[in-house]
């Protein structure tokens, strides 16, 4: 009897032990900061080099990204009237705004080809899958890596496959644009990045 008596108390203790240990480890440490966006390398994209060498630099405005004619900022009314009921609507965990200390609600509507974030009402992304949509000066999925460099110029940097294009030349201020080149030379996709201010 004190056998198991003393078996007992020892596995008890080890369990308690173990439940101090989980409730009072340390959080494990955050994930390294991401890499730092890679510059434009034009090798890096088949037949590239020569037309990135010869592109020339072109300075965007609001109007040239926009998918559609949803513009910065646009509210729901604004998408529903544009676009109609999505084919789906999920929540996303809340982006936490620093500037007001508050979470605001982060929503998803998808459409045919089309994905759109919404910010506590107001769009601030808008990602094309599908030919059927297209920039305003007509850039859509599908298209060849040419078009993109002859629509938009000389891109800002390259990062995951993506050409990025930003207000500036300087590719630390804000990048709105971001088109991915497929394997096959062509667009794979369409993101517009719309921060509201």
């Amino acid at each position: 009897m004190n056998r198991t008596k003393a078996l007992l108390i020892g596995v008890l203790a080890a369990a308690a032990c173990a439940a101090l240990f989980f409730r009072f480890r340390p959080k494990d440490p955050p994930p390294p900061p991401p890499a730092p966006p890679q510059a434009v390398q034009a090798d890096a994209l088949p037949g590239g080099a020569e037309l990135i060498a010869a592109a020339p630099v072109m300075k965007l405005s609001g109007e040239d990204i926009i998918l559609r004619s949803l513009t910065h900022n646009a509210s729901l009314k604004q998408l529903r009237a544009e676009l109609g009921k999505p084919l789906a609507v999920s929540d996303e965990p809340p982006y936490h705004d620093e500037t007001t200390d508050k979470d605001l609600p982060l929503k998803v509507w998808t459409y045919d080809g089309l994905t759109i974030h919404l910010l506590d009402g107001r769009i601030v992304q808008i990602a094309s899958t599908s030919p059927k949509w297209r920039t305003s000066k007509g850039l859509r999925v599908g298209d060849g890596f040419a078009r993109v460099i002859e629509l938009y110029g000389k891109p800002n940097e390259l990062r995951d496959g993506a050409l990025v294009y930003c207000w500036e030349a300087d590719s630390s201020n804000f990048c709105p644009l971001r088109v991915s080149i497929s394997s096959a030379n062509t667009v794979g996709s369409i993101v517009n990045d719309l921060w509201p201010d």
